[in-house]
């Protein structure tokens, strides 16, 4: 295969997920990973919005998706098109729409095309069990019956799990080095909506913290703000890691000053080490916000500095963003590859990290006694 891409307008077949079975890939929600869970996501690789009204999206020679009149596809998000014989439905994670009235059973054995209809373009993808016959039975059926002479971009593109270019069958945790975003993301490690950060001029909602802004650091100093990560996050798409730790005023002594609510990964600092929110859980100073108790889609957020910094949220110590999620994982990065051409490593600081409640240094586990 060829290592270009086939885009139609910007627009790329990227996932297709084919059988989901096990924990962890429900994707509409309705308790089970299974069949009704397979899913077709398309992204806009193009740096502008591109509409794919009447555009028509074919599994082999039978289903048929056609988009709705008015239906946009933002630069760098995605649409997730869903199964529909689980009966769910699903909000995209990226604010576009979603459509679960596709009835469709992918095999790898099937074909995939995405047809402009106004353009009379499409892009043909081949199921990596699908025999040269069958390929060439279904590109006549497309071009002579459907789309009447209809070119191709590209070329043939494939199915199979690990190959170069953007469209394939990637694992269910969306986990390769191109996309953007992801139906299952993997872990967010963000602040929630309204966190305080300590700035020069005092405290600000992390939401409304913009480029060259500067924040205050433990050790005294101001650096600027480089970028604002945003992730949404959607309970459908990530089950029970959707939820998030609250840590109550005062669990770390002075600190934080009011309620502080972080997701599980977020990093706070103590003692000189940065500790995962969740490790800090003791069911009473700190402990989880129900995934029940949160919003269908909420927003989180995470600050970039120049370097892996110690900031303050509602007046406790916390890291600044460190590039271990990555930042294809947030809604805005095409904003950050805007501003900075590519992604940019961070130095992390010479502080231990604790991931388990069980490897807490015994100073953290009395100031935790509650």
């Amino acid at each position: 295969m060829a290592s270009t891409t086939a885009t139609l307008s910007g627009v790329t077949i990227n996932e297709v997920h084919i059988t989901p079975a096990g924990a962890g890939q429900d994707i509409n929600n309705d308790g089970i990973g299974n069949l009704n869970d397979e899913y077709i996501e398309l992204v806009n690789t193009a740096g502008s919005s591109t509409d794919i009204s009447g555009w028509t999206l074919y599994v082999s020679n039978s289903s048929v998706h056609t988009f709705a009149a008015a239906t946009t596809l933002n630069a760098n998000d995605r649409i997730t098109v869903v199964d529909a014989n689980g009966g769910g439905t699903i909000v995209n994670v990226a604010g576009d729409a979603v459509f679960s009235d596709f009835g469709m059973s992918l095999s790898a054995d099937d074909s995939i095309i995405l047809h402009d209809t106004g353009a009379n373009e499409f892009i043909f993808m081949a199921g990596p069990d699908m025999t040269p016959t069958e390929i060439s039975n279904d590109l006549t059926f497309f071009q002579n019956v459907i789309s009447g002479g209809g070119t191709q971009i590209g070329p043939t593109e494939n199915l199979a799990s690990d190959i170069s270019g953007q469209s394939h069958q990637r694992t269910v945790d969306g986990d390769d080095a191109w996309v953007t975003d992801a139906p299952n993301p993997g872990s967010p490690n963000c602040f929630a909506e309204r966190t305080l950060i300590a700035t020069a001029d005092g405290e600000v909602a992390v939401e409304t913290l913009k480029q060259g802004d500067r924040v205050r650091t433990a050790d005294g100093r101001t650096v600027p703000v480089l970028w604002v990560g945003r992730q949404t996050v959607m309970k459908r798409f990530w089950g029970e890691r959707a939820a998030m730790v609250q840590i109550h005023a005062g669990a770390f002594g002075k600190s934080p000053h009011t309620d502080l609510v972080v997701t599980a990964d977020h990093g706070m600092v103590l003692d000189g080490c940065v500790i995962n929110a969740a490790a800090l859980i003791n069911g009473q100073s700190v402990e989880w916000v129900p995934v029940s108790d949160l919003p269908e889609r909420y927003v989180v957020y995470h600050v970039e500095t120049p370097g892996h910094e110690v900031i303050f949220a509602n007046g406790a110590e916390s890291e600044s963003y460190l590039d271990i999620p990555g930042r294809r994982s947030f809604d805005n990065y095409a904003e950050y590859l805007a501003r900075f051409g590519e992604d940019r490593p961070i130095r992390e600081q010479r502080m231990p990290r604790i991931a388990s409640a069980r490897m807490l240094p015994l100073p953290v586990q009395l100031r935790m006694l509650v």
